[in-house]
């Protein structure tokens, strides 16, 4: 149950995020820049978190570098991508494609981290990837029909299927880092590091295409997102420290719940029935989630 709850809580916080996100693309600013203030506030938080008196581990330390800064590069590399995307095509099929890591991560979680194979946690990952196909099934139904805000290209398919995957592999670095024993303050710190990083190098790579357009805008939203990335972390770390991945994975990456419901609710988005059934599938989803680890 407590695996649960931590999975949940990171739920709300990415789906806060993609409304960020989503903001953010809209303003067309510097998106190399805005993950390097991320990254240094999520660097900044778990320093502070972990009462800012570690030594850090040695270089033979070998599977905390291993995993914190694969987990960082996989998280920094995703998160780049799916911004860029969603940037240039339509925000909800940009995010109903790239929440499709579940499948993978959880998969894995079952077959390579020798997880159990309960019948009620295989339905539940189940009912959360119909429910991610019935969105990306609504959301391909308005790009067809050409509605405003809706539209993909092949060639972004095929970056956010890439992002998906390193995403997924992020959720199970998280795992073996926590079994490995690595303090989640510590790790998340340099996970923040790595962000910082591979947002500076995005930004200097495109810096020739990039206009750094109100960056004071991109200084306060990064700010923002930041704190909320740091949420989705520390509840995804904690939650993967206290059960399955195959459980945590599915139920933090369907934030699209809570998404969907501010947008029609604040922003007047419609609600088809595709949409309503994938809400109905993901409610269910987490409720088999919960029996399982009340059992």
């Amino acid at each position: 149950m407590v695996a649960v709850f931590w999975a949940l809580a990171s739920m709300l916080c990415a789906a806060l995020n993609d409304l960020l996100f989503k903001h953010f693309t809209r303003g067309h600013g510097s998106i190399g820049l805005y993950v390097v203030v991320i990254g240094f506030v999520w660097s900044v938080f778990f320093f502070i978190a972990g009462g800012a008196q570690w030594t850090l581990p040695g270089l033979d330390e070998t599977l905390f570098w291993r995993y914190s800064l694969l987990s960082g590069l996989l998280s920094a590399a995703a998160n780049i991508l799916l911004i860029e995307c969603m940037s240039r095509n339509g925000v909800g099929i940009c995010a109903s494609i790239y929440r499709l890591n579940l499948i993978p991560a959880a998969l894995i979680g079952i077959f390579f981290l020798g997880e159990s194979m309960d019948g009620l946690k295989l339905l539940g990952i189940f009912l959360a990837a119909v429910a991610v196909l019935l969105f990306l099934r609504e959301e391909a139904r308005l790009v067809l029909q050409k509605v405003p805000g809706a539209s993909i290209s092949r060639f972004t398919l095929i970056i956010l299927i890439i992002a998906a995957s390193l995403r997924g592999g992020m959720g199970i670095t998280y795992k073996l880092g926590m079994e490995a024993g690595a303090d989640v303050n510590l790790f998340l710190m340099v996970n923040g590091w790595v962000w910082g990083i591979s947002g500076f190098g995005y930004y200097w790579f495109k810096r020739k295409q990039t206009k750094i357009l109100r960056p004071l805008r991109t200084l306060i939203l990064g700010i923002i997102s930041g704190l909320l990335v740091c949420g989705i972390v520390l509840f995804l770390a904690m939650g993967l420290r206290a059960g399955d991945a195959s459980v945590v994975l599915p139920i933090a990456q369907l934030s699209f719940i809570v998404t969907s419901l501010a947008g029609v609710i604040w922003l007047k988005e419609s609600l088809g029935l595709n949409k309503l059934l994938g809400l109905c599938f993901a409610t269910i989803s987490i409720l088999c989630m919960i029996l399982l680890s009340s059992a």
